[in-house]
């Protein structure tokens, strides 16, 4: 079984829906629709009002709040509106989570589409602009216009083996959840929940989770299970929660999974204006990642990354075999594998030279500095690691004396200048 990850790849479910027209008419399946929004956040539901209006009159609302003062503040934005919603009071435990899973899910089941989302608010200043990017992101590609909202139910209706939409994971500087694995601290929790309810399906910690923020627009057959377990508030974490690895960041990531396993695929939903600006978003990010590779690694090209990846490895695990490591080179070249060790939280012993002509001085970045007849006389023993960091032009002569001084070859680590 191939995982939800490859998959997705593979069939590129990737739907970027207009928002300014209806591709067909889904009227009829609103009857059958319900979209739940949990607000927490008494001071962000200004943000969401005019999303929330996007919503037709015939598709149901359910709110869940944690107090009065949360739905009087609702009920006041939401004056002279058509809509007919339910406000229904949550336990403030479980956050966004409980309040599908147990406050609301008697109701939900009732319905044939199922859509999800929520509020969220920054827990510091400096990730201000990161968690309004998140925001947008969420709360335009659920509930960007009334078109959209007939286009993303009638994808549904009409792509038979599609189970969920879920929005992409937006471009962020601060959070790099767009562009990271995003398991975090939660691929054995996922493993549990995907146990407990008996879902059998391929959750490789390899392959990254492809929905992240537990909002979605479902068909309900492909989340059944998620509704068949009789889930407590006792279940979840008690506040304050955790940045990571609770049962409500694992629930958050499964969803595709519980799709899987009932026939389903997940997809990605966007409206036509925020994929332009994701495209413009990622692109400057793409270009700022590449100016520091080209400045740190030389490495211009897409293939070069992945030599670069599997050239890490093997200097990885050269390290990792020494007690005692070397960098030989003070020069442009040391410097950078020196920094570039540091990086990853390889420690060196020292540096050596070729003679005293390069010694500038006993010491270099805080470390010993030996000349080669010096080293390799007195300072090699069986758990040493020389890396050879000099230029690409000096590396094979310098290796020729390193060798003729009787340091074994497989010993020694060439560092790489440049990637053809």
């Amino acid at each position: 079984m191939e995982n939800v990850y490859e998959i997705k790849r593979e069939k590129n479910l990737n739907y970027i829906l207009p928002k300014r027209f209806q591709l067909d008419k889904a009227e009829e399946c609103f009857h059958q629709t319900v979209i739940l929004i949990h607000i927490y956040y008494i001071e962000k539901i200004s943000d969401y009002i005019k999303n929330i209006k996007n919503i037709p009159e015939t598709v149901d609302i359910i709110f869940t709040v944690s107090n009065s003062d949360i739905e009087e503040s609702l009920r006041e934005h939401l004056e002279g509106v058509k809509h007919k919603y339910k406000v229904i009071y949550k336990e403030n435990r479980g956050r966004d989570i409980s309040a599908l899973l147990v406050a609301a899910k008697k109701e939900l089941v009732k319905y044939q589409y199922i859509g999800f989302v929520h509020d969220k608010k920054e827990k510091n200043e400096n990730i201000k602009e990161d968690i309004d990017v998140w925001n947008y992101c969420l709360w335009e590609n659920m509930l960007g216009s009334e078109s959209y909202i007939n286009n993303v139910i009638f994808t549904l209706k009409k792509e038979h083996n599609l189970g969920i939409l879920v929005p992409p994971i937006p471009a962020m500087r601060h959070l790099d959840y767009g562009y990271s694995n995003n398991w975090g601290t939660n691929f054995e929790n996922v493993k549990k929940v995907a146990k407990k309810l008996l879902i059998q399906c391929d959750i490789s910690e390899d392959k990254p989770p492809i929905a992240l923020g537990t909002v979605f627009w479902a068909k309900k057959a492909a989340i059944d299970k998620l509704f068949h377990y009789k889930w407590q508030y006792t279940d979840f974490n008690q506040e304050p929660l955790e940045d990571d690895g609770t049962l409500s960041h694992a629930i958050e990531r499964i969803l595709p999974y519980i799709a899987q396993d009932a026939g389903f695929d997940t997809g990605w939903i966007m409206t036509d204006e925020f994929a332009a600006r994701h495209i413009e978003d990622q692109y400057h990010i793409i270009m700022d990642a590449y100016d520091f590779l080209r400045k740190e690694n030389n490495i211009r090209y897409i293939y070069q990354i992945d030599n670069w990846i599997k050239y890490e490895k093997k200097l990885l695990h050269f390290c990792k075999l020494r007690t005692e490591l070397y960098i030989y080179g003070t020069g442009n070249s040391g410097m950078k594998c020196f920094t570039y060790l540091q990086r990853i939280g390889i420690k060196i012993n020292g540096f050596i030279v070729t003679s005293q002509k390069y010694r500038n001085s006993n010491e270099c970045m805080g470390h010993s500095v030996w000349i080669l007849e010096e080293f390799a006389s007195d300072s090699f023993t069986d758990q040493s690691g020389i890396i050879l960091a000099v230029k690409d032009e000096d590396q094979q002569k310098l290796l020729k004396n390193i060798l003729c001084m009787g340091v074994d070859n497989n010993k020694i680590f060439l560092w790489r200048n440049t990637w053809e």
